[in-house]
């Protein structure tokens, strides 16, 4: 999951996972446009396997580097997937000269 923030001005705050704060932030400093990747199986950063192909994690959007204010924001976000069994098939033509 890639979690963007776009923010008129340089976000100059935090933005990570509620659960591991330390291992799971973003690394973007003083843009416009800050990102957070969490990998689904990544222990570091606590994302939930909620079972039928539903995962979750708790990302924080904190706009001070340290202190936690008012009009700070928990979103909890939600991953999708279609869990049933595909068959997934392709052809190559090679032409050996």
């Amino acid at each position: 999951m890639t979690v963007k923030l776009h923010t008129p001005e340089p976000f100059k705050g935090r933005l990570f996972s509620q659960d591991f704060p330390n291992t799971c932030k973003s690394q973007d400093k003083s843009r416009t446009e800050t990102s957070l990747v969490i990998n689904f199986r990544d222990p570091q950063c606590g994302t939930v396997d909620e079972g039928s192909g539903v995962y979750s994690n708790i990302i924080v959007v904190q706009h001070h580097p340290v202190i936690q204010r008012r009009g700070d924001k928990a979103i909890k976000l939600l991953c999708l997937f279609q869990a049933a069994n595909q068959t997934v098939s392709d052809s190559f033509n090679f032409v050996i000269e």
